[in-house]
């Protein structure tokens, strides 16, 4: 919901199909019929057809937010007379999956706002905000926590954040307090945000955060207030599981489903209730034209845990970080990777030879895919691996692109197994072993023979270069061909990328030196 707009909202309808080949992160949703998608709600841009949800201006100078078909019930407002565009008003949506999204328009007065931009700033100055790591790398993003007691924390996806005392930073613990007797004390008949108050400043448009649901310590409540913001960021809500079965991000949208975007502005509020991060998951994309940071207070109410240790380093401030660009390379890479050796995903990419921490395509539109993880095989769509060659699907987005423009411009690809295949034909190779530290017994105090230290640890995800493949043709979700020869005009191509669309494209890749292959491992196009 945009409650700046003056006119009806209208909403996309778009076939969205696709799967990242990697596992490791949530894959985007496929149809399996190229359909629309029930009501896909742009909440903050007007497009067509009607959206369940309007903002409309009537002739009185009267803002009315209703219904206008299918997916949600929202609660009626009419900004009384006399009120003006800056006071405060709130939209409710209950989603079909269950829960409740509510958006809150100038939940912050200009000066609250201020003065906790301000605070934030004051306690970077302080050395007070937080980095951590994702998996690899830095998450792209800093944070600030503070608690009620000193030692509870929050913990997610690996990373521990231990929180600093509210009572440290006034302004925040007054505007907390009267936050939780709005939202928390009639509902939940709680009086604090036990979980902690998290002070996160996304410090660009290249600042985001992945897919996720905040469901990690139960959370029945949690409020996000943007305190500073340029432009307003989008924030992207879409269902992470199969009614039927219950089972998370598994099957194709069913009808009625809601995919929603947030265009929240400086000084608003949305919040989520339990069963909002049951069934839905949300995200904050990347704004590659957004150079302003976005400063958010995360309030969460649920289980408090207590943590001993912050996994977090030091944020130095709240600039934007030195960020290097790195494009695709294309080659065996002899110097840094053996063809029938395994390595870890840390180790490929750091020697550049997958550049993607999560995705199977590594590459992009404009230079073309130089590498595929192989993760899993997808008897929908018809994937098949035969070692000298496979069939390959990746989403229109990146990942489809880039393969062909690996396909236009004859680039060879490195194809790297990964130990998690599970296919009948047996190409996985196997996981690498890890074994706990020497020195690690003497961390666990009495009875560390028979705990951790004496067991095995779970084994590494190994990825097994496999040599060059070259990719010989490329066709859509429906069999249509894209592509199965090189282009012969800047015409053909342009049609070829065109065709993608947003849809599966799946890529027939020969292994260079096969019959089909177009030639030995040292063919036309291996830089090495």
């Amino acid at each position: 919901v945009d409650p700046d707009a003056r006119e009806p909202q209208q909403s996309q309808q778009a076939a969205r199909h696709g799967q990242p080949h990697d596992q490791q992160q949530p894959p985007p949703r496929h149809q399996q019929q190229q359909q629309p998608l029930a009501h896909q709600q742009e909440l903050g841009q007007a497009s067509d057809p009607p959206s369940p949800l309007l903002t409309a201006l009537d002739s009185q100078g009267k803002t009315t937010v209703g219904v206008s078909g299918g997916a949600g019930v929202v609660e009626e407002r009419v900004v009384p007379e006399g009120e003006n565009e800056n006071q405060r008003h709130s939209f409710e949506l209950n989603l079909r999956r269950g829960g409740t999204l509510r958006l809150h328009k100038n939940y912050l007065t200009e000066s609250t706002r201020a003065e906790l931009a301000q605070t934030m700033d004051d306690c970077s100055q302080k050395g007070m905000f937080r980095q951590y790591r994702l998996g690899l790398f830095d998450e792209p993003r800093v944070h600030c926590l503070l608690g009620e007691e000193e030692g509870c924390g929050y913990r997610y996806h690996g990373v521990s954040m231990k929180a600093t005392s509210v009572q440290k930073v006034p302004t925040v613990e007054k505007f907390a307090h009267a936050s939780a007797r709005e939202f928390l004390q009639g509902k939940y008949q709680m009086d604090r945000w036990n979980v902690g108050m998290d002070m996160i400043v996304y410090r660009d448009g290249q600042d985001s955060c992945g897919w996720h649901a905040d469901d990690t310590q139960n959370e029945c409540l949690v409020v996000a207030v943007v305190v500073e913001c340029g432009s307003a960021r989008r924030v992207c809500i879409r269902p992470n599981r199969k009614p039927s079965t219950g089972a998370k991000r598994a099957g194709p949208l069913e009808e009625g489903d809601e995919e929603i975007e947030l265009h929240v502005g400086q000084g608003d509020a949305y919040d989520f209730d339990s069963p909002v991060h049951d069934g839905y998951e949300h995200s904050v994309p990347k704004d590659p034209s957004a150079s302003e940071r976005r400063m958010v207070i995360i309030m969460r109410a649920g289980d408090s845990v207590s943590v001993e240790a912050d996994t977090g380093r030091p944020a130095p401030s709240l600039q934007p970080p030195t960020r290097k660009k790195t494009g695709p390379v294309f080659g065996s890479m002899r110097d840094r990777i053996t063809e029938g050796a395994r390595y870890t995903r840390e180790y490929i990419l750091r020697a550049r030879a997958h550049c993607q921490q999560q995705k199977g395509v590594s590459g992009n539109q404009e230079k073309g895919c130089d590498a595929v993880v192989v993760s899993r095989q997808s008897d929908f769509l018809r994937e098949t691996d035969k070692l000298d060659w496979l069939r390959y699907s990746s989403n229109g987005m990146q990942g489809s692109r880039a393969l062909l423009r690996s396909l236009v411009e004859g680039n060879p690809v490195r194809v790297f197994r990964s130990s998690t295949l599970g296919w009948p034909d047996g190409w996985a190779p196997p996981p690498l072993e890890r074994q706990w530290p020497a020195e690690a017994s003497v961390n666990f105090g009495p009875g560390a023979g028979r705990g951790a230290a004496s067991k095995p640890r779970p084994p590494i995800t190994s990825y097994r270069y496999d040599g060059l493949y070259r990719i010989v043709s490329l066709w859509g979700t429906n069999g249509q061909i894209i592509a199965n020869r090189r282009p012969t005009s800047a015409e053909e191509t342009q049609r070829m990328f065109e065709a993608t669309g947003q849809d599966v494209c799946t890529a027939l890749m020969v292994r260079i030196g096969t019959a089909s292959g177009g030639g030995s491992g040292t063919a036309s196009g291996d830089a090495n």
